[in-house]
């Protein structure tokens, strides 16, 4: 039987950005460290619930990525996942990835700066459209809202996140 241990991941984990797209990387990069989280999730009947949570970013892949690991472990049925979001130089692009295997929810997107922030519009394994966007940045805290559109309807808001770092 083998260890659920392992010392590291050569390569998964990096010191900082890659110097060769560190101004780029910063999109992203301005949000690694530890944060706290309130997470407040709507339901399908359009009741709000807030959970607790913590939010981890980390320069990953080379410099070449920055990910993450959200967990709030009160929230019903909400385990772990992951955000792993990569520079593309060539197209000048940022894509993201978004891995829940506890819910079976996988999500594709790209990410561009929106005013004071990100936005990201992608879609889940089933055609649903999605919209997060990161607002209020700042270097102790930011906002993060999650919309929807079901059947190309108008996006709808579902999640939101006030993070605080420490």
């Amino acid at each position: 039987m083998q260890s659920n241990t392992y010392a590291g991941l050569p390569g998964l984990l990096a010191d900082g950005p890659d110097p060769q797209v560190a101004t780029e990387m910063a999109l992203f990069g301005r949000l690694i460290g530890h944060w706290r989280v309130v997470n407040r999730l709507r339901d399908e009947a359009g009741r709000w619930s807030s959970f607790d949570g913590t939010w981890d970013f980390a320069w990953s892949l080379g410099g070449r990525a920055v990910q993450d690991v959200l967990n709030c472990p009160s929230a019903p049925g909400r385990y772990p996942g992951t955000t792993v979001r990569c520079y593309d130089e060539r197209e000048d692009r940022w894509y993201a990835w978004w891995l829940d295997p506890h819910s079976g929810t996988y999500v594709t997107l790209t990410a561009s700066p929106a005013d004071d922030g990100v936005e990201l519009l992608g879609h889940t394994q089933h055609g649903v459209a999605l919209r997060w966007v990161f607002t209020d940045i700042t270097g102790d805290s930011f906002h993060w809202s999650g919309y929807r559109s079901v059947g190309g309807g108008p996006y709808e808001l579902v999640q939101e996140m006030a993070v605080r770092r420490g």
